[in-house]
C-alpha cells in the first residue's frame, strides 16, 4: 500500500566497479617536451577561456547600456 503523506528511502552503499588499479608513483615522470606541451595547452584554454569572459562581459555591457536612458547614463557618470 502506498502512503503518499510519506517518503520512504532506502540508504544503500553504491556498488564500485572493479577496476585495476596502479601506483602512480611507479610511473615514469613527464618528460620536459611532453611538460612543455601541457604548459602551453593549459596555457591556451586559459587565454581562450579570458577572451570569452571578457567578449560575454562586453555584451552584457553594451545590453545594458542600450536598454538605459542617456540621462541615467550621465548620471552615472
Amino acid at each position: 500500500m502506498f502512503n503518499s503523506n510519506t517518503l520512504q528511502c532506502e540508504v544503500v552503499k553504491p556498488v564500485l566497479p572493479n577496476v585495476d588499479s596502479f601506483d602512480l608513483r611507479s610511473e615514469e615522470p613527464l618528460t620536459a617536451e611532453v611538460e612543455m606541451q601541457l604548459q602551453r595547452e593549459f596555457n591556451d584554454t586559459i587565454e581562450t577561456e579570458i577572451r570569452l569572459y571578457n567578449k560575454e562581459l562586453l555584451n552584457f555591457i553594451d545590453a545594458e547600456l542600450a536598454s538605459t536612458d542617456c540621462d541615467e547614463i550621465i548620471e552615472l557618470l
